[in-house]
């Protein structure tokens, strides 16, 4: 329940478009909407605010502490 991330074939509907962050590959309109391509028929744009699902597992984290005197 608490350990469930999505797979990793499904993170590009996860987050659309990771390999271009900065969206240099996107054509857009004069409204500044993204246009449909053959390399982005979806027309999709790089945006994390959708994502519904943790990215990363669960982490444990251990510490020791040792006092000298």
């Amino acid at each position: 329940m608490l350990d469930w991330t999505p797979q990793r074939e499904n993170t590009q509907s996860v987050i659309p478009r990771t390999q271009d962050p900065f969206d240099k590959n996107v054509q857009f309109n004069s409204l500044g909407q993204a246009l449909s391509t053959p390399k982005n028929p979806n027309a999709l744009t790089f945006d994390p605010t959708y994502v519904y699902a943790p990215m990363q597992g669960i982490r444990f984290f251990l510490e020791i502490r040792f006092i000298i005197k």
